[in-house]
């Protein structure tokens, strides 16, 4: 909190954060969620003097050790694809759980809110896995649930509509966040790029973030419920790619030119709009694979921008190359000027690692015992649920 406040003796605050240690409970932030949704319990609460900044205090509190906790599970449990699809199934899980448990909409309305805000902490943490997660698990429960709809979820709806939409901004700040940890290594030998097998954990977190974002962009245009809707969602993936150049994330530039090239067919339309499609027809010109994307490669040599961040197919595909010669090359004196600009390639790579690096904060990896107590106890519920499914299934199909 920002400034020292006395809590009165009497204060149901000091109540409840001082005597009950309620904030470090496991079950806190549930618990919490049903208080609110008692009329005498808000009754309280209005009562103390300090309410609204306890108020604020405690949902920020619950926010961030949600966020803390998927952050933390998520960016250790890389020993195995297993491992870690395991913990992303059981973090969906209680995202689901802490809301659907509740009876009440209103503790519901309460508990989808402050996944809102863990989201929103996810993301200035530069998790994008762990954002995503959250984000796409409040808008599958929300197309049954509707609480965006109700009218006392109206001061939220900015916030979450700023959340379902994927931009320009989120999609630089993900390429950016995710290459920038991405070893060296794995461009100095980058079978890794193709053969995922090969790739290091930090690689195959940067291939998975781009294989979302072109899963997001083909389920954005072809799920449009009408032939209008779909025209704007393709028009709007244009204007993205067009700022994604203008951040000079030729990475970005051209996942997203790339993936509308697949589905261009609507482009045909008589409706399709004239402008957009004069842009669009520019844009497949720099992706020209026959002449070796050399338009794409003369826009980023003309940006002298210091964050200027370069496709990354192509320095897998130069740095493949350049291996490949140098095991070929007989001569010692052409395989050491051959290694000397393999360093200068690399050192390039970690120029443009740098630029985002530098803002993104190292957060710890350890977490406090009640938020593992937490974990542990959503993991068992999360097989539980598996368990009586399997045994459902088996008295049906008995």
């Amino acid at each position: 909190m920002s400034k020292n406040i006395t809590m009165s003796k009497n204060s149901f605050f000091k109540n409840l954060i001082e005597k009950q240690q309620f904030l470090t409970k496991p079950n806190a932030a549930f618990e919490w969620d049903e208080m609110l949704a008692e009329k005498e319990t808000r009754k309280k609460i209005k009562r103390d003097p300090e309410c609204y900044v306890f108020f604020a205090y405690i949902e920020s509190r619950f926010a961030y050790d949600h966020a803390r906790l998927f952050d933390v599970k998520l960016r250790t449990a890389n020993s195995s694809a297993e491992e870690h699809l395991e913990v992303r199934k059981v973090l969906k899980y209680f995202v689901r759980e802490d809301i659907n448990k509740h009876s009440c909409q209103d503790a519901q309305m309460h508990a989808f809110r402050r996944w809102v805000d863990t989201a929103i902490m996810l993301r200035k943490r530069h998790n994008y896995e762990a954002y995503f997660l959250v984000r796409d698990t409040l808008m599958e429960m929300d197309i049954n649930l509707q609480l965006t709809k109700n009218k006392a979820f109206k001061p939220y709806l900015k916030m979450y509509n700023q959340l379902v939409q994927v931009d320009a901004t989120l999609i630089d700040e993900q390429l950016r966040a995710d290459y920038s940890k991405i070893p060296l290594n794995d461009f100095a030998s980058p079978d890794g790029f193709s053969k995922r097998p090969k790739a290091s954990s930090n690689l195959k977190a940067f291939l998975d973030g781009r294989e979302y974002l072109e899963a997001h962009l083909k389920r954005d245009i072809m799920e449009a419920q009408e032939n209008n809707a779909r025209l704007k969602a393709f028009c709007r993936w244009i204007d993205i790619a067009i700022a994604l150049r203008k951040k000079h994330n030729y990475e970005g530039y051209f996942l997203v030119i790339t993936n509308l090239r697949l589905i261009d067919g609507i482009t045909e339309s008589e409706d399709f709009p004239k402008s957009y499609l004069k842009m669009y027809i520019q844009l497949l010109g720099h992706m020209d694979p026959s002449i070796n994307f050399a338009k794409l490669r003369a826009l980023w040599d003309q940006d002298k921008s210091p964050n200027k961040l370069k496709a990354t197919f192509y320095w897998s595909k130069e740095l493949t190359n350049l291996n490949e010669k140098m095991e070929a090359a007989c001569n010692a004196g052409v395989q050491a000027s051959m290694l000397q600009e393999k360093n200068r390639k690399l050192t390039e790579i970690a120029k443009e690692q740098e630029s985002f690096a530098d803002r993104t904060k190292i957060y710890s990896t350890r977490i406090p015992q009640y938020l593992e107590i937490k974990f542990a106890t959503v993991q068992e519920e999360y097989h539980y649920s598996l368990n009586e499914k399997a045994i459902l299934a088996g008295h049906l199909t008995a």
